[in-house]
């Protein structure tokens, strides 16, 4: 899969998506939102963010989850694997500047991983902005 195919993908799980929109992790989540994306955030510390409501757990989201998208600094990524795995998403991008090799983990269960890009600057240069 390649990040065109992942662009196409709908339904992301934000892990740690941020209440503050001075944070890359509300600003990126939002962009996505209004380019057509359905958003959840996944925040044990919030029970809403920007008017949707906030997940303590990833396993706490509706599925399917197509994309589990990481706002944590890596070396918290280990103990979301087994609850990744859990889920099954098809995709987990792990946000510009994170990364941790527990995510190789998660290859040998069908699920691709993506890191050293930023989702919003990607859907940019591929797709466009969204209007509004």
């Amino acid at each position: 899969m390649n990040v065109e195919d992942v662009l196409k993908l709908k339904r992301i799980a934000v892990v740690g998506m941020s209440g503050n929109p001075d944070k890359d992790a509300y600003k990126v989540p939002m962009y996505l939102k209004r380019a057509g994306y359905t958003i959840y955030p996944v925040n044990p510390n919030r029970d809403e963010i920007a008017g949707m409501k906030s997940f303590k757990r990833l396993r706490d989201v509706p599925r399917p989850i197509d994309i589990v998208l990481f706002f944590r600094p890596g070396e918290e990524i280990p103990k979301f694997i087994d609850e990744v795995i859990e889920v099954r998403p098809k995709v987990v991008w792990l946000q510009l500047g994170i990364y941790h090799e527990s995510v190789e983990e998660l290859k040998k269960h069908g699920i691709e991983v993506f890191h050293g890009k930023c989702m919003m600057v990607e859907h940019r240069r591929l797709i466009g902005a969204p209007s509004s």
